[in-house]
């Protein structure tokens, strides 16, 4: 009677014990899971003008909602201003994105005359242009490589830096 007795109390300490680990895993598997990153486009920046083209910068803000950190592995961008396409980046270089917390991003973007045509001088006026934002990114987590697409429309503040 009395090995019945221990072989219970036995079982129901293993039982707590299993309870409280898989409550425990749970728990961390619930933090683990992912949310996409928002990306916002924050401002467009005029940083070369000459007789061929120039360049932008092309500013966003990254949040990442997670409760972890997470690293873009690659980036690519594509953006259009005033219904023009402006050109796309790659972006192979990693960038720290702290958890639930928004990071600045600056993309340097080169364009020609002729490939923008008049929708250029948009840029040299001040104020704010309607833009097309496509984004694709490859993001590095403690759970695995996930892939986020990213299209974004609205109105951009301009700000030129050469003058």
């Amino acid at each position: 009677m009395k090995n019945s007795s221990f072989t219970i109390k036995k079982l129901h300490v293993f039982s707590a014990v299993v309870l409280a680990f898989v409550t425990t895993g749970c728990a961390t598997i619930s933090q683990l899971a992912f949310q996409e990153p928002t990306i916002d486009l924050q401002e467009i920046r005029v940083t070369r003008v000459n007789l061929t083209g120039g360049a932008i910068a092309v500013v966003l803000d990254v949040y990442n909602p997670n409760t972890y950190a997470i690293e873009t592995a690659r980036l690519e961008l594509g953006i259009d201003l005033d219904d023009i396409h402006f050109g796309d980046a790659v972006i192979e270089e990693s960038t720290r994105l702290e958890s639930d917390a928004h990071s600045t991003v600056e993309i340097p973007l080169s364009f020609n005359w002729l490939g923008v045509g008049a929708g250029a001088r948009a840029l040299l006026s001040e104020g704010t242009l309607p833009y097309d934002l496509t984004a694709q990114l490859s993001i590095d987590t403690p759970i695995g490589r996930r892939g986020v697409s990213v299209n974004r429309s609205g109105n951009v503040p301009v700000a030129d830096m050469i003058r």
